[in-house]
């Protein structure tokens, strides 16, 4: 019976799609190293997949930050997902690294406002404007564990079918592109609340 060998195949295909968006989201929360703003132990956490060459990226970050900064119950996890140039991979090291320094905040918000394309000058002078030692941080830019960290994100951007930036993950819920303030606060609302 064709009929039933599609509706077998269909299910099959169904299930091992499901599977696979399972694996990805549980790669998307093992973020014990990537860095984030708002509160540590926030409860409503929202993933963002985000490049500092992104036009996009700068515009949605002071949503985010704004609604951190509004509700103390919010972590913005960053997935370094460098696609858009060169400076991108050196951008989203810098950034990580920052993150081991305990200077992610400043750095990123650093990085996020900073109108023009990025180079390792710009990025280096940004890094001490931020307050970062930037021996230690050239220093941790290439460690290993820094590329594991971004070839992670990579996999679980290829897995959850994200393509570009910025993609904002809330819930079980993945919306690639920029969206207003005001959707973002909805989707918290109805995810957490």
């Amino acid at each position: 019976n064709p009929e039933l060998i599609k509706d077998v195949l269909t299910n099959l295909s169904e299930k091992e799609n499901l599977q696979e968006k399972l694996a990805g989201m549980k790669l998307l929360k093992d973020d014990k190293n990537d860095p984030f703003f708002g509160n540590p132990n926030g409860k409503k956490i929202i993933y963002e997949f985000s490049d500092y060459n992104c036009g996009y990226c700068k515009k949605i970050f002071f949503d985010l930050l704004s609604i951190s900064n509004e509700d103390k119950d919010v972590k913005v996890v960053v997935k370094e997902f460098p696609i858009l140039a060169e400076s991108s991979i050196i951008s989203a090291k810098a950034g990580i690294a920052a993150h081991l320094q305990k200077r992610f905040n400043v750095f990123h918000e650093n990085l996020m406002t900073h109108r023009g394309r990025l180079d390792s000058e710009i990025i280096s002078k940004i890094a001490e404007n931020s307050g970062i030692d930037l021996s230690l941080l050239l220093l941790d830019m290439e460690d290993k564990k820094i590329d594991q960290i971004i070839m992670k994100n990579r996999k679980t951007a290829k897995i959850l079918g994200i393509r570009g930036t910025p993609a904002i993950i809330i819930g079980d819920k993945i919306i690639p592109g920029a969206i207003s303030k005001s959707e973002i606060k909805s989707l918290i609302k109805n995810t957490f609340e």
